[in-house]
């Protein structure tokens, strides 16, 4: 038995009115928005940046070895 879940993501954002898990007490439901912040986002920004950058001169960025 699970006592309680923490919920951000959904399969429909976003949760629709009376979905079911919106009547569980044990449940806390938040929106999908723990990237947004300035930090975060001056950061997406700069790697979308790179990752054009790396495109236009057809060099990989950021790869996993």
């Amino acid at each position: 038995m699970i006592a309680g879940a923490g919920l951000d993501v959904y399969a429909t954002e976003p949760l629709p009115a009376g979905h079911p898990l919106t009547e569980c007490e044990t449940a806390v439901l938040s929106p999908h928005l723990g990237y947004v912040s300035q930090p975060a986002m001056r950061a997406m920004y700069a790697q979308v940046v790179e990752d054009i950058a790396a495109w236009r001169r057809r060099a990989p960025v950021r790869t996993i070895d």
